[in-house]
């Protein structure tokens, strides 16, 4: 009788395809590069807190599509407004996370930064008028550099920033 039962568990253990069964598992490397696209301008003197971005092409290993075009990336990004005596703004953007085919949320480390330009030419008429007139050195704290801007478009270099195991999908056949 046990015998039977073991047989009949066997053979619906067999039938049932479960959605675990017809998947793959696969690994995303640590350091596997990660083209990110930022979808969005960041500026300096810009308001927004986060911007778009997007996976700018498929990550494959051993040709299977692990990450696909188009998956959104988690940012974040810091201004620095640009100040007075000539400084340009700065902007840094890091890449945080993105998800793979399955879903599974993928780590990932890399930075653009975007300087904005110095405005030295006025900075140095400020100088050379505060010499002969002293209140003109005031000034010099009004006069502000170029914002910094990261523009639409911009693609950055990312890595996965931890080994993550996921699943593939069994193509149907």
């Amino acid at each position: 009788m046990t015998r039977i039962a073991l047989v009949l568990a066997t053979i619906v253990s067999l039938l049932t395809v479960t959605p675990a069964a017809a998947q793959k598992q696969a690994v995303v490397e640590e350091g596997k590069l990660v083209r990110v696209r930022i979808t969005q301008p960041v500026s300096s003197n810009g308001s927004r807190r986060t911007t778009k971005a997007v996976v700018d092409r498929d990550v494959v290993q051993n040709g299977k599509v692990l990450i696909r075009k188009g998956t959104p990336v988690k940012l974040k990004v810091y201004r620095e407004k640009s100040e007075g005596w000539g400084a340009g703004g700065e902007v840094k953007i890091y890449a945080r996370s993105t998800k793979a085919v399955d879903g599974t949320k993928i780590p990932l480390r890399g930075r653009i930064k975007e300087i904005g330009a110095r405005n030295d030419e006025m900075l140095i008429v400020v100088i050379i008028g505060a010499i002969l007139i002293l209140p003109l050195l005031i000034l010099g704290f009004f006069i502000e550099g170029e914002p910094a801007v990261v523009e639409e478009d911009t693609v950055l270099k990312a890595r996965v920033d931890e080994e993550t195991p996921i699943q593939l999908p069994v193509p149907q056949s």
